[in-house]
């Protein structure tokens, strides 16, 4: 293991930010800049700048260096601090490319204890990259969907859920297929606990955006490869993918919660 833990304030806050960023990074830096009054922030770095290194060490409540993609680093992590995640109620794992585009971030968190859901995600802008369709906005008043998927660019997880998955999961994926595993974990194709936040939108880029036109996880491993490793893992455990649903969507109404009723149509990945 190359994991090494250089930072660990006490935390803040119930909620915190994982990211694991490399050189190019830019939400590791937002994350820490303008949303630390109400999350702590971890990064887990895995670049080569010295300069950038030093920059988020000293801007995140905890810090750590290494090799590995992002829920991969988190397990290291958790092996070399248990009790890493005991302080927070929710999690949210995000890439560090993403950006950010309408409403209100701080409401994520409150949205996913409202609903009593165990992983939600923010929708993902359309014009930006689109690998599921079930994460494009749905026009309407309501604040969240439940559905039974949610992709990896940018979940936030109820702690517990989380640790649960973590604890099941061997780290043998370097990215592709991780959302089925914890999804799977998580039995939400049967079970109401996962859910896209509509009035919350982040703009997932383009691989040609990125400097050099290639993704990070490219550089650690290919397409072809990160899929072969999914593809292992689903015999060895016997996962199995299913077509994507809405099942419902929830509003606020006044001081009480009201859920609404949606279509239960099937969408195309």
């Amino acid at each position: 293991m190359n994991h090494r833990i250089l930072k660990a304030e006490q935390s803040r806050n119930s909620n915190l930010i994982f990211v694991s960023a490399g050189d190019r990074e830019t939400f590791a830096t937002y994350a820490s800049s303008y949303l630390a009054d109400r999350f702590d922030v971890a990064i887990f770095f895995y670049g080569r700048s010295k300069a950038r290194k030093s920059r988020l060490e000293q801007a995140a409540t905890m810090f750590s260096i290494g090799k590995g993609t992002k829920f991969n680093s988190l397990k290291q992590w958790l092996s070399l601090a248990p009790h890493m995640l005991d302080p927070y109620e929710t999690v949210w794992m995000c890439d560090d490319d993403v950006i950010p585009v309408s409403g209100d971030i701080r409401s994520v968190p409150e949205a996913l204890r409202a609903f009593n859901m165990s992983v939600v995600s923010p929708a993902h802008a359309a014009n930006g990259k689109i690998s599921h369709r079930i994460m494009l906005p749905e026009p309407g008043d309501h604040v969240l969907r439940c559905c039974n998927f949610v992709e990896m660019t940018c979940p936030l997880f109820r702690k517990d859920a989380l640790a649960g998955f973590i604890g099941e999961y061997d780290g043998s994926l370097a990215g592709w297929g991780v959302d089925w595993w914890y999804l799977s974990y998580l039995e939400a194709d049967s079970n109401p606990v996962a859910g896209v936040m509509d009035n919350v939108v982040f703009y997932n880029p383009f691989d040609r955006e990125k400097r050099g036109g290639r993704r990070e996880i490219d550089r650690y491993m290919s397409t072809p490869g990160r899929r072969r490793q999914w593809g292992r893992a689903k015999r060895r455990y016997g996962f199995h993918e299913w077509p994507h649903r809405n099942l419902v969507s929830a509003t606020y109404s006044a001081s009480r919660i009201t859920a609404l009723q949606t279509r239960g149509s099937r969408l195309a990945s």
